[in-house]
């Protein structure tokens, strides 16, 4: 077997057992691991999780085995309790915080710095605690949602000479291990109210997290659950609006799936089953009005107009795709969208293509003429927006202008006011 030297190197070793704490093995990776053994009961799902996943890293069979002692819950309880700052003592810590606070430069105007090592007005000596307790008061407010934890990075100043910037570089750095940086977030938790109402919920959480994860070990020591749906069920994801993102369970025959065979994980039910598909929304088709039954708006630009003031405005009310124009283009459309994506559809696939099957609308940049993609979407019937000139000639018809034979045309800057 291998183990770890001195360094924290990979290094041969005689020895085929090693005993550590629940903290071992942290950002190490021990390839051949073979068998776990829990000596107590985790105190949660994540440290129960954590440590089977010490073994099988070389993706070879392990065994995980758990003893709990008769007097491991009481312990495990004890472990759960995170430990919290009360409200009095969290606000001092803060306003002591506050005195010492530093304003980062060339950062945001809510972007600040404070030393861990800053003392409450309630203590005269930090007993090599206090540091920790400023740590978790800003976690906790974090948490909140009163701040966002930064990691404290160096700026240079502006008009310092630059023979003085290498200097106040190192004297950053000798100060970066006692930095901590924050950006404000919610100022109406700033005031004592607001901060401690916050804080509160905040801790109420955490507690209520951290006794259902401690409830789901002990489920899963009496073998009352399997022991795949509690971590697919411990792991699984809620979103902002209310949806939740399954873990798949798998099961090798633990204790519970071999007392109830016939509702064994992966044998019974759909409880979790494969990913399900996203909730279908309505299509993205805010020019349905002006197309009408048409499945294709064409919309017309006169001599010298510039289209790219209509493409913001589409990207704005929701179209994401675009055909037929630039990279450069592109990332203007991106930029002003902000958070919002913006696809070219250039990918040149002869086998369905995008615009084949994309619900949404796509606008097509028409440039010298009309490619066969966007006379293939609007023949399937799905929502196609034409820019392009309004002298632009029908492609099977050459002596019409294109207009002349659409169900829907309008004007660009008619449209441009209206959106």
């Amino acid at each position: 077997m291998e183990g770890l030297g001195t360094n924290g190197a990979i290094a041969p070793t005689q020895f085929d057992v090693i005993v550590g704490t629940s903290a071992f093995g942290l950002g190490v990776d021990v390839p051949n691991v073979r068998t776990i053994v829990h000596a107590c009961m985790p105190e949660s799902v994540d440290r129960y999780y954590q440590e089977v996943g010490r073994a099988g890293r070389d993706g070879r069979a392990t065994v995980a085995v758990l003893y709990p002692g008769p007097h491991d819950r009481r312990v495990a309880a004890n472990l759960a309790g995170a430990t919290f700052i009360g409200p009095d003592k969290g606000w001092t810590r803060w306003k002591a915080l506050q005195e010492t606070v530093e304003k980062v430069e060339g950062a945001s105007d809510l972007r600040f710095r404070v030393r861990k090592s800053t003392l409450p007005t309630y203590m005269d000596r930090g007993y090599g605690q206090s540091a920790q307790w400023n740590i978790r008061t800003l976690t906790l407010m974090a948490q909140a949602g009163i701040i966002k934890l930064r990691t404290p990075s160096w700026r240079p100043p502006e008009a310092v000479a630059p023979e003085q910037i290498q200097a106040l570089r190192d004297t950053f750095l000798e100060r970066a291990h006692d930095l901590i940086e924050f950006e404000l977030v919610n100022g109406a938790l700033l005031s004592r109210e607001g901060w401690t109402d916050a804080v509160e919920v905040e801790r109420v959480r955490a507690r209520v997290e951290s006794d259902a994860s401690l409830e789901a070990v002990s489920e899963l020591i009496a073998g009352r659950q399997c022991v795949g749906r509690i971590l697919a069920a411990h792991y699984e994801v809620r979103t902002v609006d209310g949806g939740r993102l399954t873990t798949y369970p798998v099961c090798r025959s633990c204790a519970a799936c071999r007392s109830n065979p016939d509702t064994a994980t992966g044998i019974a039910g759909d409880e979790f089953g494969y990913p399900r598909l996203p909730r279908r929304r309505a299509p993205v088709d805010p020019l349905r009005r002006w197309r009408g039954t048409s499945s294709a708006l064409f919309i017309t630009l006169s001599a010298g107009d510039d289209p790219f003031a209509l493409l913001r405005r589409l990207a704005g009310v929701g179209v994401e795709v675009f055909h037929g124009i630039t990279p450069q283009v592109g990332l203007r459309l991106q930029t002003a969208a902000g958070s919002r994506p913006i696809i070219i559809d250039d990918d040149g696939l002869d086998v369905w293509p995008l615009a084949w099957y994309h619900e949404d609308s796509i606008v097509f940049v028409l440039s010298d003429g009309i490619p066969d993609l966007a006379v293939q979407r609007i023949e399937l019937g799905l929502p196609t927006y034409l820019i392009g000139s309004q002298d632009l000639e029908d492609p099977t018809r050459p002596e019409w202008m294109f207009a002349q034979l659409q169900d829907a045309v309008v004007d660009a800057g008619a449209l441009l006011k209206e959106l």
